[in-house]
């Protein structure tokens, strides 16, 4: 019996060591850590995962960058005191798209939601951008399609000029009435492996926060007017980007902000956060887009009227 309690004492041992050392080595994959982690190994956990997965993340200045970055972060004392040399290095791996910040600095509170009114037979939705909860993020998507499915109208006009991007997930699924179903854009890693971002049954996937909808019937044969300008960014650029190619679609304004990227959020510890950019994006027509801004159909620093003459030019045909 006492050979059993031994036995039986060592293996826990062993167990308690084996978890120890892989919560150790791989915990800061999912943000879980034994002990907090030195500033060193902070900002070297970070440039790992930037190395790994940065779009830009390859090559000679690369190589370099990542190498300053650690050397710059060896006296650091504390976890901001390595911020400006990861900052540098985010924005080398991922491009203008990426960045390091404290949760805390992002808003969630104070969520715009979309408006809708309706003008001698056309429908203006504007769809501001969006960093919200979950529940707010189907707040968001109903007031979209529910304006498209109950309101009586001939042609449509959504406006993304404001729309300075966030979570994609409620903005596309909100507008899944009026998009086909299939694939919407792909999305391009540094190594070339392409995956698509499509819409089944009003269900977006592969990327953004999934937001359901409900049953929905499809609208077609619908005029559909996009309104962008400069401050048409991230989110907002790939939802207009999903409109690109599809018959009666046309895009009014001025050219995008130019952030047509992936990015990946990672969870730091002690509440900062790092958005890296991952893919780069390719529409439905081949066009590929890395951090490059959509150009209008028509440029133009009046949208709106530009668009409306439009809709109702086609309406008198």
């Amino acid at each position: 019996m006492k050979k059993m309690r031994v036995f039986v004492g060592f293996f826990l041992v062993m167990i308690v060591l084996i978890l120890g050392i892989g919560g150790y080595k791989y915990g800061p994959l999912f943000n879980f850590y034994i002990i907090p982690p030195s500033p060193q190994k902070f900002a070297s956990i970070a440039v790992n995962e930037m190395n790994q997965k940065g779009l830009f993340a390859r090559g000679n200045y690369w190589e370099k960058v990542k190498q300053e970055t650690l050397h710059k972060v060896k006296g650091a004392k504390s976890y901001a005191e390595t911020l400006p040399a990861l900052s540098k290095a985010v924005e080398v791996a991922g491009g203008k798209h990426s960045a390091i910040y404290q949760e805390n600095q992002v808003d969630k509170t104070n969520v715009v939601m979309p408006t809708a009114k309706v003008n001698q037979g056309i429908l203006t939705i504007e769809i501001p951008e969006f960093v919200g909860s979950e529940a707010q993020a189907k707040t968001y998507a109903k007031k979209i399609s529910s304006a498209l499915l109950n309101t009586s109208y001939k042609d449509l006009i959504i406006d993304l000029s404001k729309n300075q991007g966030g979570d994609m997930g409620p903005m596309i699924s909100g507008l899944a009435p009026i998009l086909p179903d299939g694939t919407l854009v792909f999305a391009i890693d540094k190594n070339h492996s392409e995956r698509e971002v499509t819409l089944s049954n009003n269900q977006l996937s592969g990327g953004g926060t999934p937001v359901d909808i409900g049953s929905a019937k499809k609208i077609k044969d619908l005029r559909i007017a996009l309104l962008l300008g400069k401050e048409t960014g991230s989110s907002g650029e790939i939802t207009a980007m999903s409109f690109l190619g599809l018959k009666n679609v046309k895009t009014f304004g001025t050219p995008t902000a130019g952030y047509t990227t992936v990015n990946w959020q990672y969870n730091m510890y002690n509440g900062y956060t790092m958005q890296l950019t991952t893919e780069m994006l390719k529409d439905r027509m081949g066009k590929v887009y890395k951090n490059s801004p959509i150009e209008p159909d028509v440029q133009t620093d009046q949208a709106y009227e530009k668009a409306t003459q439009w809709l109702k030019s086609e309406n008198s045909k």
